[in-house]
Formats: structure tokens, C-alpha cells, sequence
């Protein structure tokens, strides 16, 4: 058995609370990397299809098959997907902003609770 006191139950779950907070700002930070990588991935896209010629034979992939597509259709897509995952990249940042400064409200709550 433990010599210590037992931690009153307010401060049990703002601990569990803050634990749940870093989950889910270290989980935001891996979708914003992934939104990150995939814009740069379509970008580089973008960039090696405006080196084509216009009348270049353009594939592009649906599911798990390659289909013949205009190369200005698929650059359209292309802008459309960065301009929708940049949407959801601001998103994220806005989240992980306010539960980064909720993180921080309660760490700073809790340091004062512990130290009492």
C-alpha cells in the first residue's frame, strides 16, 4: 500500500482531462502533417503536369485503376483537392489552438491544486 494521500477526485479527472487534451493535440498535429505531405504530394502533381503539352495522354487514378483523363480536368481537380485540404488544415490549426490553450489553462490549474 502507498503512503501517499489519495489525490481528491476533482483533480484525478482534470489530470485524466489534460491527459485527453494532449491526445488530441498530438492526434491533430499527425492529421495536419498528413494534410501537409499529401498537399505537397498534389502540388508536385500540378508542377509536373504544367511541363506537359496540352495534348499529352494524362492518366489518373480512380480507386485501384488508371483511367485517360484531360489534363486540364485534372489539373482542375488538383487545385480543387489543395484548396479543400487547405480548408481542412485550417481547421485542424484552429482546433489545436483551442485545445492548446485549454492544455494550458488546466495545466496551469492543476500545478496550483498540487502544490496546495
Amino acid at each position: 500500500m502507498s503512503t501517499q494521500k489519495q489525490l481528491p477526485k476533482a483533480v484525478q479527472d482534470d489530470i485524466s482531462k489534460l491527459q485527453n487534451l494532449e491526445d488530441r493535440i498530438r492526434t491533430l498535429g499527425q492529421q495536419k502533417f498528413t494534410i501537409d505531405a499529401t498537399i505537397q504530394e498534389k502540388k508536385k502533381a500540378i508542377e509536373e503536369l504544367s511541363e506537359l503539352e496540352d495534348t499529352a495522354v494524362v492518366y489518373k487514378q480512380v480507386g485501384g485503376i488508371l483511367i485517360h483523363s484531360d489534363k486540364a480536368k485534372v489539373l482542375v481537380e488538383l487545385n480543387d483537392e489543395i484548396s479543400t485540404l487547405e480548408m481542412r488544415r485550417k481547421t485542424i490549426e484552429r482546433s489545436e489552438s483551442s485545445n492548446t490553450q485549454s492544455y494550458e489553462e488546466l495545466r496551469k490549474k492543476l500545478t496550483q491544486q498540487l502544490q496546495s
